[in-house]
């Protein structure tokens, strides 16, 4: 004879045990969701950063030319200056 209390209470340990389960891969399918969508945010942070670093490389290179640019013209005006001060 099969004890039925017995039999009633495991079936309910098992839904509890098997609703547990599902919790847990429900958990885990959101935070593997969460994990590709963060994934995906580092990459464009990444390539944001290396664009920013190109952008500031750039300016710093234009920055040094311009500063010889200005040097140079610097040089030539002084050197009208002692021209008209000679003239």
């Amino acid at each position: 004879e099969i004890d039925t209390k017995a039999l009633a209470y495991a079936q309910r340990r098992e839904e509890r045990c098997l609703d547990a389960l599902q919790t847990k891969i429900e958990n885990n399918r959101l935070n593997e969701k969460r994990f590709n969508q963060l994934e995906r945010e580092y990459s464009q942070y990444e390539q944001e950063i290396q664009d920013l670093n190109k952008d500031i490389e750039h300016l710093e290179k234009a920055s040094k030319e311009e500063i010889v640019e200005l040097r140079s013209k610097i040089s030539s005006l002084k050197s009208q200056l002692y021209q008209a001060k000679k003239d």
